[in-house]
């Protein structure tokens, strides 16, 4: 049965069919429960009638307000209306059975509540951790970095200072040579 209800207008895959125009409705879009239906039997499903069709079918008919009811059908409907008042009997303790289920949802939602809070505090003190620790590794390497660039700076004074020591040694090197060139000529022409 995949048509669509004539109500709402949509996907039915199970529900009433009308008897008179052949058109499909869900069970709750008619007032009537899943069980109520399959309680019916292949009769009463067979010339069941949509509201369309019912209140079509009432105001057709010829309406005799004086007709009596017979015995036998009065009969049936009392013995309804017992079943209805033993059934409406066995549903009295219905409110609490609802209340008690509705105490106990409430307690598993707080307690599901409670478990995930605690869970996500956990979580969050473990990332708090984490981020100390990040913190903590960022102070240090500025540290060294600092000290990086103090040693850099020293580095290239000794550098600088290393080159000009080698330049004058290479200066004194030279002034060096020539004055012993100097006196190793004077050393070949004494002086008379």
């Amino acid at each position: 049965m995949n048509s669509n209800c004539k109500k709402c207008n949509e996907k039915v895959q199970d529900g009433a069919q009308c008897s008179r125009c052949k058109l499909v409705y869900h069970y709750y879009c008619v007032a009537l429960s899943e069980v109520g239906w399959r309680r019916l039997g292949s009769e009463r499903k067979a010339s069941w009638l949509c509201p369309n069709c019912k209140s079509n079918a009432q105001l057709n008919s010829p309406r005799n307000t004086t007709q009596c009811k017979p015995i036998e059908e009065t009969k049936a409907e009392s013995t309804s209306l017992e079943n209805i008042e033993a059934m409406l009997a066995s549903l009295s303790g219905l409110p609490v059975l609802v209340e008690k289920l509705r105490n106990e949802v409430s307690e598993l939602n707080a307690r599901f509540s409670s478990q995930v809070i605690e869970e996500l505090n956990t979580r969050l003190d473990d990332i708090e951790a984490k981020l100390s620790s990040v913190e903590s590794l960022k102070i240090e390497q500025n540290k060294l970095i600092t000290k990086l660039n103090t040693h850099e700076d020293r580095f290239i004074k000794l550098d600088k200072d290393l080159k000009q020591q080698i330049e004058e040694t290479t200066d004194l090197h030279k002034k060096m040579k020539l004055l012993e060139r100097e006196y190793n000529r004077s050393q070949q022409f004494p002086e008379r």
